[in-house]
C-alpha cells in the first residue's frame, strides 16, 4: 500500500509542474510579441524644374511605420512602411506646376538591418501616383539571439520624363531599428515548442489515471 501511495503522489506532481510549464511554453511561442505604429508627418519638400523649384508632392502625406517592440528567437515578424495621405495643407502656390508633369516619382525602401532575414531582400521601388498610398510589409526572422539592429531607409527618385530637366533623388526617411530578440534560457520557439508538447503529453499521461473518475474504473475492475 505504501508503494502506492508514494507511486500516486510522484505522478501527481509531476502532472501538477509539466501541465503549467507546457502551457505556458506554448503561450509563449505563439502569442505575437506587442508592436508599435509610429507616424511621422512629412514636411513640404520642394523640388528644382529648370531655374525654379517645386512641391514634391501635390497632397499631404505621412509615413506610418509599424514594427513590434520585442521579437522571439525563431519566429517570424512583420515591418510595415506606408505612405498615406493626411489632413494637412499644402503649401502650393500658383506658380507650381505638377511634378508628375516632369518626373516619375519612384520611392525606394531599403531595411538595412543586421541579425535578421529580410524578406523580399534589399531595396524595394514603387511608383508614387497622385491619389494613391504606396504600402511595403517586410517579412523577417532573427538570425541570431542578439538584437536586431539597423536602418530603415525611405528615398525619392526622379527620372525625368521632359527634356530640360535633370535626374534627381531626396531622403524622406533614415529611422534606426533596434529590436530585442527574446529566448527562455537561450531557446528560441522551435524548441520551446518541442518541449511544451513534451511536457503536455507528459502531464496527460501521468495525470489522468489519478483523476476520480479513472481511479473509480481501475477500482471497480479490480473488484471485479
Amino acid at each position: 500500500m505504501r508503494s502506492k501511495k508514494k507511486a500516486f503522489s510522484w505522478q501527481g506532481l509531476v502532472a501538477f509542474i509539466f501541465l503549467p510549464l507546457g502551457i505556458i511554453g506554448f503561450l509563449w511561442a505563439f502569442i505575437p510579441p506587442a508592436s508599435e505604429t509610429i507616424t511621422l508627418q512629412l514636411q513640404e519638400i520642394r523640388v528644382p524644374v529648370g531655374d525654379e523649384t517645386f512641391a514634391l508632392l501635390q497632397e499631404s502625406y505621412k509615413i506610418v511605420i509599424e514594427t513590434p517592440k520585442t521579437v522571439k528567437a525563431g519566429s517570424q515578424f512583420g515591418y510595415t512602411f506606408e505612405l498615406q495621405q493626411s489632413d494637412l495643407p499644402v503649401n502650393i502656390t500658383d506658380q507650381d506646376v505638377d511634378i508628375n508633369e516632369y518626373y516619375q516619382l519612384n520611392l525606394m525602401l531599403e531595411p538595412a538591418f543586421e541579425n535578421t532575414t529580410i524578406n523580399p531582400p534589399g531595396s524595394v521601388a514603387t511608383a508614387i501616383l497622385p491619389g494613391q498610398e504606396p504600402a511595403m510589409i517586410w517579412k523577417m526572422e532573427p538570425t541570431d539571439k542578439e538584437t536586431i539592429t539597423g536602418i530603415f531607409w525611405a528615398t525619392v527618385d526622379f527620372v525625368p520624363i521632359k527634356d530640360g530637366v535633370e535626374p534627381s533623388s531626396t531622403a524622406l526617411l533614415a529611422r534606426k531599428l533596434n529590436i530585442p530578440v527574446q529566448t527562455i534560457l537561450g531557446m528560441n520557439t522551435d524548441t520551446i515548442t518541442i518541449f511544451a508538447t513534451v511536457f503536455c503529453v507528459t502531464a496527460i499521461f501521468l495525470g489522468l489515471p489519478q483523476l476520480p473518475f479513472f481511479k473509480g474504473e481501475s477500482d471497480v475492475k479490480r473488484k471485479k
